[in-house]
């Protein structure tokens, strides 16, 4: 089974029970490496690893991802509210690793929007996820996986930091844009939108073995 020729990094802006993020950035492979020296190289302020996306303003963030926008560059963004935190603990909270397990049905969920059914085309789509402190990453991806796997969906799975995989670092601003720029501004640009769909209920059964709205 041969691999998708684009690379997708996902990156998370926020801890629970706070709103988070998930943004996402999807590109050629073969095109990489220009990118990345094309934002080196126009963008060379943002260079240094302390400039996260949490450290930026939306003016900073907009010039970024207008940058990716000129480039035809895909990105997607989903978040979890503090009132779906307290619903979904409300519901689920007592099963173990409550947290990695709904924040694999988000991951899926956004990858969904990003890759078509392996129905269609016998390939694996190369995925890289960012760790986070606060969760056990072999955990989430090992229920993204199962649940990729019930939706006809082959992934590659691989973990990293921004400091290593400069995606990630761009994944990461792309979840601070969905944070902090508006909403009308962010659908002036073509090639990045915030997903605003429920997970499938068919997640959750396959996770928790339930479903509560």
């Amino acid at each position: 089974m041969g691999q998708v020729p684009i690379k997708i990094a996902i990156d998370i802006s926020g801890v629970p029970y706070d709103k988070i993020f998930i943004g996402s950035i999807s590109s050629p492979t073969y095109s990489i490496t220009k990118i990345e020296k094309e934002f080196s190289e126009h963008l060379k302020e943002f260079e240094r690893s302390k400039w996260k996306g949490v450290k930026l303003d939306a003016t900073d963030l907009e010039r970024i991802i207008r940058f990716f926008d000129e480039r035809k560059i895909r990105m997607r963004s989903i978040s979890i509210s503090q009132q779906d935190w307290v619903n979904y603990k409300r519901n689920y909270g007592e099963e173990a690793f409550f947290k990695e397990r709904l924040i694999a049905i988000y991951y899926f969920t956004l990858l969904r929007q990003m890759t078509f059914p392996e129905s269609k085309q016998e390939l694996k789509y190369d995925i890289v996820f960012c760790e986070e402190s606060w969760m056990n990453i072999n955990k989430a991806l090992d229920s993204c996986r199962r649940i990729s796997n019930s939706f006809n969906r082959n992934f590659d799975f691989s973990v990293s930091n921004a400091k290593h995989t400069k995606l990630l670092k761009f994944a990461d601003y792309i979840a601070a844009s969905h944070r902090k720029i508006n909403a009308e501004t962010l659908r002036n640009f073509n090639y990045f939108r915030t997903i605003n769909i429920s997970p499938d209920p068919k997640c959750f059964i396959e996770l928790f073995k339930k479903y509560k709205k």
